[in-house]
C-alpha cells in the first residue's frame, strides 16, 4: 500500500477552513442565530445544505463544530441551548448527566465497516478470536457499543481492543500492527483503497439480531428549550439539507470535501456508503429501544442504566 496521504485528512486543517466558513455566516446572519453543534467529520454530508445556506429557510441555523466526545459534553453542559448532532448512545449518556437533551429526529443509519488486511482478512466476526481490533473515538462510542455486542453475541474470545483516531486506524492497519480496525467513512474508504478488506458491521447486526441492515447511529436533538415555531423551522432546514445530500450527492460532497480539507473523490465516494434518512422521533423509536436494548443486554458498559428515560423517547 502506498503511503496514506494524511495531509488532506488533517482534521485539524478542516476545523480551520471551517472557522473561516463560519465567521462568514456569523457575520452575514442575525446575532440570535440558533447554533447547530455537529461532529467534525464526515456525516457533516448531512448538514452542508446548512453550511453553504441553500437549505436555510427562514431560521437563522449556524453550525458549530465538535472535535471529540469530551469537546461536545463540555460544550453543551457549559452553553445549553440550540440542536446537536450527537451519537445515539453518547446523547443517552449526556441527558443522563444532566444535559436536557430531547430527540428530535434520527438521520445516520449506517456508518460503520470492520476492515482487515487482503493477505488474513476477517470475513465473519466468529474468525476474531486472538486479533487485535482499533476501535475509534473511545469506549462507549457508538462503534465500540456494537463491536463489543456482536464479538459477545458470536461468543468470540480474546479479542484486544485498541482506542485511537480513524486515522490512526488506516496507518496501523497498513503497517500490518493490527489485525483490523472499525472504521466510520470516509476512513474505510480510504482503507479500501489499499485493499483491506470491508465487513459492513450493520449487515453482520441485521444478521445476528434480525431486523433491518441499518442501525439508529446518529440524532438531531435539541438542546434545552425552543419556543415551538423556532424549532419546527430549524428541524424543517436539517430535513432539507439531508433531502439535499441525497438528492445531490455531488454537490454536497464537494461542500463537505472544501469544509473537510478532504478529497472530493473520497467523500463521494464514502457518501454513498452511508446511510442517510431523516426518520421523526416516534417513528425512529421502536428501532431505538430495540439498538438499546441489545445493547444494554451484551455491552451494558456502553450505555447508561435506562438510556430510553434518560431520552424520553415518545
Amino acid at each position: 500500500m502506498s503511503k496514506t496521504p494524511f495531509s488532506f485528512l488533517s482534521l485539524r486543517m478542516g476545523g480551520a477552513i471551517l472557522g473561516l466558513l463560519l465567521g462568514t455566516l456569523l457575520h452575514t446572519l442575525p446575532c440570535e442565530a440558533l447554533t447547530l453543534h455537529h461532529p467534525l467529520g464526515p456525516s457533516l454530508l448531512a448538514a452542508t445544505g446548512i453550511l453553504d445556506r441553500s437549505s436555510l429557510g427562514s431560521v437563522p441555523l449556524v453550525l458549530r463544530p465538535w472535535r471529540s466526545l469530551e469537546e461536545a459534553g463540555a460544550v453543551l453542559a457549559k452553553e445549553p441551548g440550540g440542536l446537536a448532532v450527537l451519537p445515539t448512545t453518547t446523547a443517552a449518556f449526556l441527558a443522563e448527566r444532566g444535559i436536557p437533551l430531547h430527540l428530535l429526529g434520527v438521520h445516520l443509519w449506517k456508518a460503520f465497516f470492520l476492515l482487515s488486511p487482503r493477505e488474513n482478512p476477517l470475513k465473519d466476526l466468529s474468525a476474531a478470536g486472538g486479533t487485535r481490533i482499533l476501535v475509534p473515538f473511545g469506549r462507549g462510542d457508538v462503534a465500540d457499543g456494537v463491536l463489543r455486542t456482536l464479538l459477545k453475541a458470536s461468543s468470540v474470545r480474546n479479542v484486544k481492543l485498541l482506542y485511537a483516531s480513524p486515522q490512526e486506524g488506516v496507518a496501523l492497519l497498513a503497517a500490518g500492527k493490527i489485525d483490523g480496525a472499525v472504521l466510520p467513512e470516509p476512513f474505510a474508504t480510504l482503507a479500501r483503497r489499499g485493499g483491506a478488506h470491508a465487513l459492513d458491521l450493520q449487515v453482520e447486526w441485521a444478521r445476528r439480531f434480525g431486523g433491518r441492515p441499518r442501525l439508529p447511529v446518529t440524532g438531531l436533538f435539541r438542546v434545552g428549550t425552543l419556543d415551538p415555531a423556532t424549532e419546527q423551522a430549524a428541524v424543517a432546514a436539517f430535513q432539507r439539507s439531508v433531502a439535499r445530500a441525497l438528492r445531490d450527492p455531488q454537490g454536497a460532497g464537494a461542500v463537505a470535501a472544501e469544509t473537510l480539507h478532504m478529497e472530493p473523490a473520497l467523500v463521494r465516494e464514502a457518501g454513498r456508503r452511508l446511510t442517510l434518512e431523516f426518520v421523526p422521533p416516534r417513528a425512529a423509536a421502536p428501532e431505538l429501544r430495540r439498538f438499546f436494548e441489545i445493547l444494554s443486554r451484551h455491552a451494558p458498559e456502553t450505555l447508561p442504566p435506562n438510556p430510553d428515560r434518560a431520552l424520553d423517547l415518545p
